[in-house]
């Protein structure tokens, strides 16, 4: 879990998507939110549904910072910065539970699925052959960054990002238990 926070946390990408929305200036509707767009070159796809999350947002926080220690609160010029807000853990928290995860389901056109590009190669595991790709939106990324953190997980496949949640990372620490 902390390996997955300091790559989540570090990469300000999700929180700029927060950020750029609370502009006064900002236009994101509905449903530009949900028009999240998957591509891939891959040779076939599956879908797979997420269980359920264990953890809440702040739950998650704790286990990552405890008592807030290596916890530094950010401001996005993009949508903050001069208007007083704060990236503390309580605003990233509550934007993860009740705008990424509580808002419009980046993976609406998929059902509410996430899809991954699945190769035809053999050898290959889960990896994508040389030269094949896979993008997501931006908000898409987030949103499966934090399913993963709050502890979801896809059902019957054991994806990447929540392997790696177990994996500790030098500078990180440990891993969370039961993630």
């Amino acid at each position: 879990m902390r390996s997955a926070f300091c790559f989540a946390i570090s990469s300000s990408s999700c929180l700029g998507v927060w950020a750029s929305l609370k502009t006064p200036s900002s236009k994101a509707t509905a449903s530009s939110l949900r028009q999240g767009k998957f591509i891939t070159n891959a040779e076939m796809t599956q879908s797979f549904e997420w269980t359920s999350t264990t953890r809440s947002a702040k739950e998650a926080m704790e286990i990552t910072f405890p008592k807030s220690a290596g916890w530094a609160n950010g401001c996005f010029w993009e949508g903050g910065c001069r208007d007083g807000i704060v990236m503390t853990q309580q605003v990233v928290g509550d934007w993860v539970e009740k705008d990424l995860l509580g808002g419009p389901d980046p993976f609406e056109d998929h059902g509410g699925l996430v899809p991954l590009p699945w190769p035809a190669q053999r050898d290959t595991g889960d990896q994508l052959g040389d030269g094949q790709y896979v993008g997501y939106s931006r908000r898409q990324v987030c949103f499966i960054v934090a399913k993963a953190l709050l502890g979801a997980d896809t059902m019957l496949y054991a994806n990447g990002l929540s392997r790696i949640l177990n994996t500790t990372v030098a500078h990180c620490g440990y891993p969370a238990p039961y993630v």
